[in-house]
């Protein structure tokens, strides 16, 4: 199991959650890593705060975050 931070409503940080989560598997092209540090950026914060701006990137509900990371290729 891996862990996520996850939201289903929209708003400031009290509706992200902390969850466990099935691992994810890379597929053809694709990379797995082991994430060793997480970050949000300022954009991150607007998507989870305005349904306005989420659906203007196709983002829907349930989301969560995971673009900005440091970490190593797994084997």
């Amino acid at each position: 199991m891996s862990r996520a931070v996850i939201y289903e409503h929209f708003g400031g940080p009290e509706v992200l959650e902390l969850r466990e989560v099935e691992e994810s598997h890379a597929g053809a092209g694709e990379v797995r890593v082991r994430v060793a540090a997480a970050g949000l950026n300022p954009m991150d914060w607007k998507i989870s705060s305005a349904p306005e701006v989420a659906a203007h990137f196709g983002i829907s509900l349930p989301a969560g975050f995971g673009f900005d990371l440091s970490g190593s290729s797994m084997r």
